[in-house]
Parts: C-alpha cells; sequence; structure tokens
C-alpha cells in the first residue's frame, strides 16, 4: 500500500473518532441543558426563600455554562474532522499527496487522545468496498457508500426521535385531559398543569437540535 494511502487511511481514522468525540460533548451538553432547564421547572415550581434561590440559580448557571462549553468544543472539533474527512477522501480516492508537515499539523489538531486512539484502534483494512486504484472511480464509489450509511443512520435516528417526542406530547394531552376530571384537588391540577407546560418546551428544543455522527 502507498504511503500516500497510508497517510488517507490515518486521516480518515483520526475524522471518525473527532466525530465521536465531537458527538458525545454534543449529548453530554444536551444533557447538561435538560438539568439546567429541569432546575428552572423545580425553582419556578416550589416556594424558596433568598438562599435556595440563589443556589436554584447558581446550579443553573453552572450546568449552562459547562453545556454551552461542551457545544462549542463539539463544534470545534466537528469543523475539523469535516476538514479532515474531505482531505482523506482526496488522499485515498485520488491519490492526492500530503506533506509530513500537514500530517504532523492534522494530528496535532486531532490532539494526543485521538491519535493514540488512531495507533491502538486502526480502521479495518476492508472499510470501503471499492477495491478499484487510485482513480476518479473509487472516490466516487467511497463517496456513494458513505452516503448509503449515513442516509441510513439518518432514517434511524429520525424514526426514535420522532416516537419519543409523540410519546411525550402524548402523555402529556392524556394529563392535561385528565385534569377537568377533578381527580385531583383544583390546586394540583393547576400545579401539574404549570409543570407540564415548562417541561414540554425543553422536549421539543432538544428534539430539534439533536445531531448525530457522521459516516466517513
Amino acid at each position: 500500500m502507498s504511503t500516500k494511502n497510508n497517510k488517507g487511511i490515518e486521516l480518515n481514522q483520526m475524522a471518525r473518532l473527532l466525530f465521536d468525540s465531537a458527538a458525545n460533548n454534543w449529548y453530554i451538553g444536551i444533557f447538561l441543558q435538560i438539568v439546567a432547564g429541569v432546575i428552572g421547572v423545580v425553582a419556578g415550581l416550589l416556594v424558596l426563600d433568598d438562599t435556595s434561590k440563589f443556589l436554584f440559580a447558581f446550579f443553573g448557571f453552572v450546568f449552562l455554562a459547562c453545556a454551552v462549553f461542551l457545544r462549542l468544543t463539539s463544534e470545534g472539533q466537528y469543523s475539523r474532522a469535516e476538514t479532515m474527512r474531505r482531505q482523506a477522501a482526496f488522499t485515498e480516492g485520488l491519490g492526492w499527496s500530503v506533506s509530513d508537515t500537514m500530517m504532523s499539523e492534522w494530528r496535532l489538531r486531532a490532539g494526543e487522545t485521538i491519535t493514540d486512539k488512531v495507533d491502538s484502534n486502526p480502521r479495518s483494512a476492508d472499510y470501503y468496498a471499492s477495491k478499484k486504484t487510485l482513480i476518479p472511480r473509487r472516490l466516487l464509489e467511497m463517496t456513494i457508500e458513505s452516503a448509503f450509511y449515513t442516509r441510513h443512520l439518518y432514517a434511524f435516528l429520525s424514526k426514535w426521535l420522532w416516537v419519543l417526542l409523540g410519546v411525550s406530547i402524548a402523555l402529556s394531552f392524556v394529563v392535561l385531559s385528565l385534569l377537568p376530571a377533578k381527580i385531583v384537588s383544583e390546586e394540583l391540577s393547576l400545579q401539574i398543569a404549570y409543570t407540564i407546560f415548562l417541561v414540554l418546551p425543553i422536549l421539543l428544543s432538544r428534539h430539534v437540535t439533536i445531531t448525530f455522527t457522521p459516516v466517513v
């Protein structure tokens, strides 16, 4: 296997692992945002003294600040990984050269953790089904294969996201429809309705911001 192709494989694996890291930070950030939202909901429902209000506000801010940091980190990782992915595709598919200096720069941008994972977890030899040599046909087959798996991943995640959203909304409407039945006291009914309408925006906002790790 040529040196160029080896560099392309290494770049591709670095991009894949960097995408994974970006996705993990993204999901953790979303989770922390939900926690911050729940803290806000709880603070809105409880009658609190000034000290408790301060503590709720402080922890809500800390969780939200951590979430923003992770989201920004994720976006930076995603951008670097996407650039690596394009370089790897051209190198593997068309034989475009990558200098040793540029490879060193890519490894630096990926970070020590990612480069160590590449060394201990190399990409499988048959990752791409294409058996073509370094010609445009190989790049085309690699792109088609990547798009195929990405489309199926989109469809899989989209289905489950819509299911979770539908279940959340259905349960909310069931609860709200039972409130006029006077099964619980009027004060508790209002509290339940208030809680639901505080939680629903959190669920809706998380549904539209969830992303996934691309297949490359």
